[in-house]
């Protein structure tokens, strides 16, 4: 897979982490009593690896996780081929002026198909109805 394609769904499955807190619940492993940061924790849920001294590095050794993590390669995989590629075609054949900043009111968690559409956008401003809510510390979560 070339490496923008890469980038993008990795970016991609950051955003989407949140769908991954039912997940968690499954996942089984001891983790140290530091707070892990939010992208920690974002990083773990989207199946992407997290820096080794993280708080949340051992839970991403566990065959739990790693499984996670194949699920999350091959859904992501299935996606970009069935439906993100072919819009990114379309946006660069019909939208020939990218813009620095991306508008989308009433996106809820739909960051997906903003960055599909505006892949070149380095700052993205998303509306929705629903809270926002805390990120969850894994650590302190009961598995």
């Amino acid at each position: 897979m070339p490496a923008s394609i890469l980038l993008f769904t990795s970016r991609l499955r950051l955003a989407l982490a949140v769908l991954a807190l039912i997940v968690s619940a499954l996942l089984a492993a001891p983790l140290r009593a530091q707070t892990s940061s939010a992208d920690d924790a974002a990083r773990v849920l989207a199946g992407l690896p997290v820096a080794a001294n993280s708080p949340l590095a051992p839970l991403t050794q566990t065959p739990s996780w790693q499984r996670h993590a194949k699920f999350f390669d091959r859904a992501f995989g299935e996606l970009e081929q069935r439906q993100l590629s072919r819009i990114r075609v379309w946006t660069a054949a019909n939208l020939a002026a990218p813009r620095p900043a991306m508008y989308y009111m009433f996106s809820g968690p739909d960051f997906l198909y903003a960055n599909a559409f505006y892949p070149a956008a380095t700052t993205y401003v998303l509306s929705a109805l629903e809270p926002v809510g805390n990120v969850p510390d894994l650590a302190k979560l009961a598995f």
